[in-house]
């Protein structure tokens, strides 16, 4: 990671500076409380936002500000990346805002949490420590605030041993104990309840045992009874095979015998119906006696004649309805003219009041171009009196002014002589004549009434002018009315004419009423058919005697028929006994075996029903065994994994961590040393690092207290410390990608000018990329690649 660029606006004592950073070592320079430090916090804020109680953001935003940025550009692992984090004020508190990254020229707006759980990705820094207000490694590693390394060299040793675990990510292995026995203490409690549940398997196991001897006893009966069922049904089946046989038999018999009687009965009927038949035929033959005799050609002759009265009856009521239909209509087209007539009548009744109208309306208008005319003359008439009055009011004004005027003349403007009170009242008399006879001139003009006249002539040629176009309605009106009178003439002889077709129809029509000819024809029609009618009955009783002797043929040939099959039947009856006794007494033998078969069926119904719940009983216990089995399964495996944690798996957590510290610490050990020889020449006095963490410094063989220590040394070792754990870090959490910068805070503070000197040698074997110092000793700047000098001046910092 190399950092490029920082740009700081309203962050502490800066307002708007731009900071540019460059590789190898760089210095910055200035006064205590010139805003060093402040570069330094916000290059954190930039990165991971802030944090209570490191970094919260009223330590930030400049007092009397609203609004604050800081823009941080850095490179890593060839991509330029820009991230900008921004602070905003509000009524009871100061919030981080949304901000940007900006990757290869990818700008991504982000929220403060987006952004730091962005930075820690790119810094391949652990994921969980997104929602932690410290970021232990980059403090351990990039940057510590001044004092802030002294003070965890002070801190309690159990503190320090806690931070260094978080920061190696050691403390994961305590959580897992811390865990464990939590799981532990749930396994224990699980297998407590489980071994409770199994108290009543042997119970369980003995009830088992009990339904199923008790299955196998009933299945035995069940057996039993099932062949004795079966023997039951063998006995039925045959005894119902000899009932249906002899049932069959009976039956036939019974048919006979219901045969035999029924031809008996019709033997009766056909005897009735012979006798009955042969009656109607007598008295037949007696009315085909007494009847006239008819001939075929008669019957030819009757049918024509009738079919021409019936047509010539058509033909006459055709006539009749034809005339009725053509007398409605033209009565129906007279009253429709009358209809016409009357309201073409009521129409054209107006025409005479109209033509009148027009007379008088014409005669008006033939006055209107004398009134045009004498308009004109009056409206010359005015043009003239006003130029008269328009003459006559100059003359009057001249005279008012000379009147005016003549009062204050003493000498003539002409002649330059003295004017005279004589001559004054000449002038004003003649003046005033003037005045009176101009406004006589005036008075006598009677421009009012002229104008008045004018007035009223107008209004006439208006009013005649309304009328023409009344004139105009009119004679349109008139028009079509006299052409309606047209029309109504033209009804009135169609009337006429409908009114003779209609006089001339009617006479048509009584003339055809009057005549008797369709009484003729009716009566003339009424005894052929009854003519007819004789001829049909007589032909009809020929057919129903000729029915009746074939009826009769019919009936002996049945007769016979029924004597021959009665022969028959008789002859099948020969020999048959009346089986009803043996059928009664095989039903009542059957009726006991059903009986029997009944009673086995229900103890087999009984039977099965204590099987099938011998069977659920079984199922349930069969259930329940199941359950306890993995229930006795599940104890086994949880006893095993409890016995495995407890005696494997925790102690193994306990040699992890503790390879893994001891390690560690032979590594600090080790480092802390090489450093603390290089900072402190003193051979008297040297250091180690013991088990907790904690420096230990030697002098002559004897311990003694880091309070003890003077202000270089004191500083010499936290130095040395902070570079042993950069170190330390940097190896063991081996994934970072910020191992080539290093960020000192007043790293000197209290050496000597020959300690100074050793700050060369630390740069010189870091040999990192990127290194940044923060000191206000002058002779530090000899040592190092850059130089950015900050001054403070009215409360405003910036870079020279």
């Amino acid at each position: 990671m190399f950092l490029k660029s920082i740009s700081l606006k309203n962050i502490r004592s800066y307002i708007d500076q731009t900071i540019t950073f460059d590789e190898g070592s760089t210095l910055l320079a200035g006064d205590i409380g010139s805003g060093k430090s402040t570069i330094l916090l916000a290059i954190e804020f930039a990165l991971f936002g802030t944090s209570r109680p490191d970094l919260p953001a009223e330590t930030l935003l400049r007092k009397g500000t609203t609004n604050a940025y800081v823009e941080l550009s850095f490179n890593l692992q060839n991509q330029q990346i820009t991230v900008r984090r921004n602070l905003k004020r509000d009524k009871n508190s100061i919030k981080q805002t949304a901000g940007h990254l900006i990757i290869n020229d990818t700008k991504t707006e982000l929220t403060a949490v987006e952004l730091k759980a962005q930075i820690l990705n790119l810094l391949a820094y652990p994921g969980q420590l997104v929602n932690k207000n410290k970021n232990y490694i980059f403090r351990y590693t990039i940057y510590t605030p001044q004092e802030d390394m002294k003070a965890i060299l002070q801190d309690n040793p159990e503190l320090r041993l806690e931070v260094l675990r978080k920061i190696f990510d050691i403390e994961k292995y305590q959580n897992i104990r811390d865990n464990l026995q939590i799981v532990l203490k749930e396994l224990r409690k699980t297998i407590a309840q489980r071994m409770t549940r199994l108290e009543n398997y042997s119970e369980q196991e003995k009830k088992m045992e009990q339904f199923l001897h008790q299955k196998i006893e009933v299945n035995r009966q069940l057996s039993a009874k099932q062949l004795s069922l079966r023997q039951l049904t063998e006995k039925i089946k045959t005894l119902q095979g000899n009932l249906e046989q002899i049932e069959a038999e009976q039956k036939i018999t019974l048919s006979l015998k219901s045969r035999q009687e029924n031809i008996t009965q019709l033997q009766k009927q056909l005897q009735f119906q012979i006798e009955e038949s042969y009656a109607q035929q007598q008295n037949l033959l007696l009315q085909m006696a007494a009847q006239e005799k008819f001939s075929e050609q008669e019957e030819i002759n009757l049918n024509e004649i009738l079919s021409k009265l019936e047509k010539e009856k058509e033909n006459y009521l055709q006539k009749e309805s034809s005339l009725n239909q053509k007398l409605a209509q033209i009565q129906q087209e007279i009253k429709q003219t009358k209809q016409n007539n009357e309201s073409l009548q009521t129409i054209i009744s107006t025409l005479q009041i109209k033509e009148e109208k027009i007379t008088d309306l014409t005669t008006n208008i033939t006055k209107k171009s004398e009134l045009k005319i004498k308009s004109d003359e009056l409206e010359s008439l005015i043009k003239q009196t006003q130029e008269i009055i328009t003459r006559n009011q100059v003359i009057i004004d001249e005279a008012k002014v000379i009147l005016a005027n003549i009062s204050k003349i003493d000498t003539c403007p002409t002649c330059q002589q003295q004017v005279s009170v004589e001559h004054k009242e000449q002038v004003i008399d003649k003046q005033q004549e003037k005045i009176a006879q101009a406004q006589l001139t005036i008075n006598n003009s009677k421009i009012r009434e002229i104008n008045e006249e004018k007035q009223l002539i107008q209004a006439q040629i208006e009013k005649i002018i309304q009328e023409e176009k009344e004139l105009a309605g009119l004679t349109e009106q008139v028009t079509q009315l006299q052409q309606k009178r047209q029309e109504l003439t033209k009804g009135e002889e169609q009337l006429l004419l409908l009114v003779q077709e209609n006089n001339q129809l009617m006479q048509e029509l009584q003339k055809l009423n009057t005549s008797d000819q369709l009484k003729k024809i009716n009566d003339e029609l009424n005894r052929l058919r009854e003519r007819l009618l004789e001829f049909k009955q007589a032909k009809s009783r020929a057919e129903r005697l000729k029915t009746l002797e074939d009826v009769l043929e019919r009936y002996s040939q049945q007769v016979e028929s029924l004597q021959s099959e009665t022969k028959q039947i008789n002859e099948k009856l020969q020999g048959r006994e009346d089986l009803a006794e043996t059928i009664n007494l095989t039903k009542d033998q059957l009726t006991n075996l059903r009986e029997q078969e009944k009673q086995e069926l229900m103890l087999i119904t009984s039977l099965t029903s204590q099987i099938k719940h011998l069977q659920n009983q079984i199922q349930e216990i069969n259930l329940v065994l199941e359950k306890l089995n993995q229930q006795k399964t599940k104890l086994q495996q949880e006893q095993q994994l409890s016995h495995w944690l407890e005696k494997f798996f925790l102690p193994l957590a306990y040699s992890i961590e503790r390879a893994m510290m001891l390690n560690i610490h032979q590594l600090f050990n080790q480092l802390f040393q090489e450093w603390f020889s290089l900072l402190i020449s003193d051979e008297q006095m040297n250091a180690r690092i013991d088990d907790s963490f904690s420096p230990v410094i030697e002098q002559n063989g004897y311990e003694i207290n880091f309070s003890a220590l003077s202000g270089g040394e004191r500083t010499s070792a936290a130095l040395a410390y902070r570079l042993a754990l950069n170190k330390v870090i940097n190896d063991v959490v081996h994934q970072i990608k910020t191992k080539e910068l290093l960020i000192l805070d007043e790293p000197t503070d209290g050496f000597s000018a020959e300690q100074l000197d050793k700050v060369r040698d630390v740069l010189e074997r870091l040999n990192l990329q990127q290194t940044i110092l923060v000191s206000h000793e002058s002779k530090i700047e000899s040592f190092v690649d850059n130089v950015i000098t900050i001054t403070k001046q009215g409360h405003e910092s910036s870079v020279i």
